[in-house]
């Protein structure tokens, strides 16, 4: 029934890009390669169930110097995305050294109230704070981190 539920899915949004845009049949092949591993392939991570989201125990980020609360796990918009990114394709679950995640946005040295082009979720920055999972820029970046463009729209430094 899943399988039936995600081809149904496939052919009414394969209509709807074509009479929109009136995309070619490559362009469409093209967009479903891109969105299927998180929407519709085996191990598809958004679904209405939790089946997809990771598991397991991460190190989070820890220092002295952080104003905010930190979540002892990934909350579940960053889990979502650590479904794939969990140490088979990239970050792993040592997160102690990556920018912090689920990690409440304080006003304490931060400019506030925080830019609208990063959104925070439950007021807390998550790894769709920075990336935009459906953007095209690199790493999938909201804004240019060119001469720590995105490092300052938070951080008064």
């Amino acid at each position: 029934m899943k399988k039936l539920l995600q081809i149904a899915t496939i052919a009414i949004i394969a209509t709807i890009v074509m009479i929109t845009s009136l995309a070619t049949a490559d362009e469409i092949v093209h967009t479903f390669e891109t969105c299927d591993p998180c929407h519709f392939g085996d191990n598809y991570a958004i679904s209405s169930t939790e089946d997809n989201v990771a598991s397991g125990q991460f190190l989070m980020y820890q220092s002295p110097t952080i104003d905010g609360q930190i979540d002892t796990q990934p909350s579940s918009y960053s889990m979502i995305c650590l479904s794939c990114h969990d140490g088979i394709l990239s970050l792993g679950t040592d997160l102690s050294n990556d920018h912090p995640i689920s990690i409440t946005y304080s006003d304490f040295n931060l400019n506030y109230p925080p830019d609208q082009r990063l959104p925070l979720f439950n007021n807390k920055v998550e790894c769709s704070t920075c990336h935009d999972v459906h953007g095209n820029g690199p790493f999938l970046l909201r804004i240019s981190n060119g001469g720590s463009q995105m490092c300052l729209t938070c951080h008064n430094l």
